[in-house]
């Protein structure tokens, strides 16, 4: 996945206008409450990473998230940079206490790539140095993590049970999500991905940045237009906290950005 990344994720962000960015670090954490539900069937936990150094460019791997507090319908993550610079077959992260990550380099977009991690590989609250051996590169705290969850509700998202699943009902004028602990990321991508009840096709997604308080409503608004959603279409609903990291690029000297997710994806259906 395309450092399946965000916008000007908080204020250190404001670099981004100053230098061009030169790659991106993508480190991701996720479990999916049923593995079952998802065709082919998902892993329990899912730990991958990825990192692209590539020619410089003016913008953000972020851009695509609406402002903080806000929602957007049908995001379009578009990549800063289609493909990288060869750095050597491999790249490493590795952290205080954590299993150390060896990405693979793909040649196809020269981008380093590590799937099927085990958990252990992500742990919360640190920072992770980023090395290319080949170059003699080793580039301390690259990448800092966000903490987890203790909580998550409505809880019926998180059913694990195939058959239990998509029985949790989100409410279209009263969508509330809430977490604990709080503070500790830059903030929350919550994605919404609606399917039609009968077909099972992918009607649209409503994707919201919210700020790390312990609680988001979704503006009614976003599941009537441009187009409704219908009371009982299906959803996954995803739950990460981010946290973007900004360096100085070790290679070019431009900006190195980083954006570390650490969540859930559950299930539920839409109600009025």
């Amino acid at each position: 996945s395309d450092a399946d990344s965000d916008s000007d994720a908080d204020s250190d962000s404001d670099a981004d206008s100053g230098s061009p960015v030169s790659g991106i670090v993508d480190f991701y954490y996720n479990v999916n409450a049923c593995p079952a539900c998802s065709d082919p069937v998902s892993p329990l936990v899912d730990v991958s990473a990825s990192v692209r150094m590539h020619s410089p460019v003016a913008g953000s791997w972020l851009s695509w998230l609406p402002d903080m507090g806000n929602c957007v319908r049908d995001p379009v993550r578009t990549p800063l940079a289609a493909s990288g610079q060869d750095l050597g077959s491999t790249a490493q992260l590795t952290g205080a206490g954590a299993a150390s990550i060896n990405m693979s380099l793909d040649t196809t977009t020269n981008t380093y790539k590590a799937t099927g991690l085990p958990m252990e590989s992500f742990v919360s609250g640190v920072g992770y140095t980023l090395s290319f051996p080949a170059e003699g590169i080793s580039h301390s705290d690259a990448l800092l993590t966000p903490g987890g969850f203790d909580a998550l509700e409505p809880v019926g998202i998180l059913d694990s049970d195939h058959l239990g699943a998509f029985s949790q009902a989100i409410s279209a004028e009263s969508a509330v999500f809430t977490w604990a602990p709080v503070a500790t990321s830059d903030g929350l991508v919550i994605s919404l991905m609606m399917y039609d009840s009968v077909s099972s096709a992918f009607v649209g997604e409503v994707l919201c940045w919210a700020a790390d308080t312990g609680i988001f409503v979704v503006d009614p608004s976003y599941f009537y237009s441009p187009v409704p959603f219908y009371e009982g279409d299906l959803m996954f609903i995803g739950i990460h906290r981010y946290r973007e990291t900004l360096t100085i690029n070790p290679v070019d000297g431009g900006v190195l950005q980083a954006v570390a997710k650490k969540g859930a994806i559950g299930t539920g259906v839409l109600v009025p």
